[in-house]
């Protein structure tokens, strides 16, 4: 075997790299893969639309599982979920498709339930809340038009009529005749009004000069009410016992009265009672007396209340505020006849049907556009959730050559049973053609013709480009295979883990048969595989060989794992 050349070596160590840098973002993104461990339980769903294999399940935003397999069961979708061992959810927690913003992925959300008893194998959730959508928007958007139709109508048949009228200018009457007998009476009574105003401010002067003087002794005197009622307080109790008692004697004295006295004792222990009661309040500067007794704000705050009275019987006297305005200012009425005028006017247009919002109301045709819009903007958005990616790279090591063949594709999945497929391939050995040159020579010997043939290798880049779909396990593309015209079919079996391909192209080549390929490939992790074959087995010109090798392949979550901690490095 040949030894290895530097191209292969730098090949490899490339491969490592990308490895490397496979390894570290999964890291990075928590991106999980292979069959692990875990258990699986299923969700019912009524409509599956857009959510794929390997979507993810979150719980409260956090990723706690795949989805393993999605299949129909009588009419209604059956979601085979496999969460995490360490996981453990009420067995009452329901489950349902999600959307990540408008144009975003499908995802599982399992909102937990608040049973003790936890998940286990092979059950079964149902189905939560439904989320909102664009159908239910339209169906709140078809509700809301109609309302408002409604209360333009009645709003119309109130206004609209003759008496409606008449009623709205009746009460406009009354509130300008309010208006303006308010006005005079102020107009009336300002003298008096401002000669209270002075009388009250001048007593809180006089109140609050009084306290002053006397605080000392008021002081004093609370003190001494104070421990009266706490001595009163104190002895109630005995006070109660000895009128009891008392009341007991009165009762032998008075027997031929018992049934009078009975009911001036049971009044009199009522009453005593409730004196100490009331006694208790005071001590405790309970209700309005206890506070009075207690609290030295009460001063401050009557004479705050008098102050905002004159402020504002001030404001009002010069005209300020609203209800200054109101009562001094006769422009009021007229600014209030306007807007009334123009709500009156705005009612009539949207009555008959006139601007936007007319239009909306009383028109069909602007109704129906407006579902025919959101219809189309529910059908794009579902296209693109439709639409699967898959990137990868392989290489192969050709055996007999000693170098490596390495291949660069993207897969775009509109359907799951429909593919189209772009390539770069890197290939040693390219595409040979033999030149040959004819040279005439003269010498001594005489003339003579040489003959010259060189083999050359040129398109050691090739593409590809096919389109694919898949049939139950097989699934047949074509196209142009490594820039020639060919077919290929794929063998999918184990659930996907081992491929088998037959591909044939380049069926137009100057020398030799067409060149045919078989290979197998067993995927070992979810994102790694492994693959071997024969490379153009039928070939007689010394171009067969046969190849082992491996590559990566990454889907849409993984891109964007990828892609993420590339962007911040950037930024």
């Amino acid at each position: 075997m040949k030894r290895m050349s530097p191209e292969a070596k730098v090949g490899l160590l490339v491969l490592a790299g990308l490895l490397l840098l496979v390894y570290m973002s999964f890291k990075v993104g928590k991106i999980g893969f292979g069959p692990g461990g875990g258990y699986t339980v299923s969700l019912e769903l009524d409509n599956a639309v857009g959510l794929s294999k390997d979507g993810e399940v979150l719980v409260a935003g956090i990723p706690v599982g795949r989805v393993e397999e999605i299949r129909l069961r009588n009419g209604r979708a059956l979601v085979v979920l496999r969460l995490r061992g360490d996981v453990e959810l009420p067995i009452d927690s329901t489950g349902n498709v999600r959307t990540q913003g408008v144009l975003g992925e499908k995802y599982v959300e399992i909102q937990p339930g608040t049973s003790r008893q936890a998940l286990e194998e092979g059950s079964v959730l149902p189905a939560g809340p439904p989320p909102g959508d664009l159908d239910r928007l339209v169906t709140n958007l078809n509700e809301a038009a109609a309302d408002i139709q409604r209360v333009t109508g009645r709003l119309a048949n109130v206004l609209g009529t003759q008496e409606g009228e008449d009623s709205f200018r009746d009460l406009l009457e009354g509130l300008r005749d309010t208006a303006v007998s308010l006005r005079e009476v102020v107009a009336e009574n300002r003298e008096a009004l401002k000669a209270s105003l002075d009388t009250v401010a001048a007593l809180s002067g006089d109140l609050r000069d009084l306290v002053a003087r006397n605080r000392a002794n008021i002081d004093e005197s609370l003190e001494r009410v104070r421990d009266l009622t706490e001595t009163l307080a104190e002895h109630t109790p005995g006070i109660a016992r000895n009128l009891e008692a008392l009341t007991g004697d009165l009762a032998l004295v008075v027997s031929e009265s018992r049934e009078d006295f009975q009911v001036g004792v049971a009044n009199l222990r009522v009453a005593s009672a409730e004196l100490a009661q009331t006694l208790g309040s005071l001590n405790r500067a309970e209700g309005t007396l206890g506070k009075l007794i207690h609290d030295d704000s009460l001063h401050r705050d009557l004479d705050a209340a008098l102050g905002d009275v004159r402020d504002v019987l001030g404001r009002l006297e010069r005209g300020e505020g609203t209800l200054g305005k109101l009562l001094t200012d006769d422009t009021a009425y007229s600014e209030l006849s306007e807007s009334l005028g123009s709500l009156r006017s705005i009612a009539d247009k949207i009555d008959r049907g006139e601007g936007t919002l007319g239009r909306l109301v009383n028109e069909e045709s602007v109704h129906h556009n407006l579902n025919q819009t959101l219809e189309g903007i529910t059908d794009f958005v579902a296209g693109t959730n439709r639409f699967q990616f898959e990137l990868g790279y392989s290489g192969e090591y050709l055996a007999k050559l000693g170098e490596g063949k390495h291949t660069f594709g993207l897969e775009i999945r509109p359907r799951p049973d429909r593919f189209y497929y772009v390539g770069l391939v890197d290939d040693p050995r390219g595409d040979e053609e033999t030149k040959v040159t004819e040279r005439v020579i003269s010498d001594e010997g005489g003339t003579r013709t040489v003959r010259e043939e060189e083999t050359v290798t040129r398109d050691r880049f090739k593409f590809s480009a096919q389109v694919g779909k898949r049939f139950s396990l097989l699934t047949v593309r074509g196209g142009i295979l490594e820039s020639s015209g060919g077919v290929g079919a794929d063998l999918d079996l184990l659930s996907d883990r081992l491929r088998l391909t037959f591909e044939a192209f380049d069926f137009a080549r100057d020398e030799g048969p067409p060149h045919l390929k078989l290979a197998a490939r067993w995927t070992v992790l979810k994102h790694l595989f492994v693959t071997a074959g024969l490379d153009d087995f039928i070939d007689n010109k010394g171009r067969a060989d046969y190849f082992v090798g491996g590559g990566i392949r990454f889907l849409d979550d993984d891109i964007k794992y990828l892609l993420s901690p590339a962007a911040s490095a950037a930024r």
